[in-house]
């Protein structure tokens, strides 16, 4: 398929998380935003909208793209992200589903231990909130331009490493 062959590009996924940076950087420099909660109409909704369908490349990150995109619609820092992690609800429950789905008609049986399931979902919820901490922290802040520099070094690596 096509679109799975995207994930297969480094130079491709070099280019999009410099996208997703220059993204990033770009939203610490934006002035102090007017926009509440309430005042999220259709045009703003699918500005947002955009930002996470863009996000389905590989190298764009869905929070930040939605984040970023919240904030270029004028909306304020703390509504933007309550709002991007709001709309990735259905998004993590629709894969949820589609990867429950597809273990379940595997031809063969699943053999991961509880231990082993625990101990994974124990790991990726602590990091979960201490990266959603990070997150808020400097988005309230605007740094978010520190995340920029992650992803522009990760585009460096998969670079060097492709070539």
């Amino acid at each position: 398929m096509y679109f799975e062959s995207v994930f297969a590009q480094p130079v491709l996924i070099s280019v999009t998380l410099v996208i997703t940076g220059l993204l990033l950087w770009w939203t610490d420099i934006l002035p102090d935003r007017k926009i509440g909660l309430r005042d999220i109409g259709f045009t703003i909704a699918l500005v947002i909208g955009v930002g996470q369908g863009l996000a389905l490349l590989p190298g764009l990150s869905r929070s930040g793209l939605t984040i970023a995109f919240a904030l270029f619609a004028g909306l304020k820092r703390r509504w933007a992200a309550e709002y991007s992690f709001f709309i990735a609800i259905p998004t993590i429950l629709g894969a949820t589903l589609m990867q429950a789905v597809e273990v379940a008609s595997a031809a063969e049986p699943v053999t991961i231990g509880f231990g082993a399931l625990a101990t994974g979902f124990l790991v990726s919820a602590l990091v979960g909130i201490v990266a959603l901490y990070l997150v808020i922290h400097l988005l309230y802040k605007a740094k978010f331009r520190y995340f920029s520099y992650y992803v522009w070094a990760l585009a460096l690596v998969i670079l060097v490493i492709h070539l």
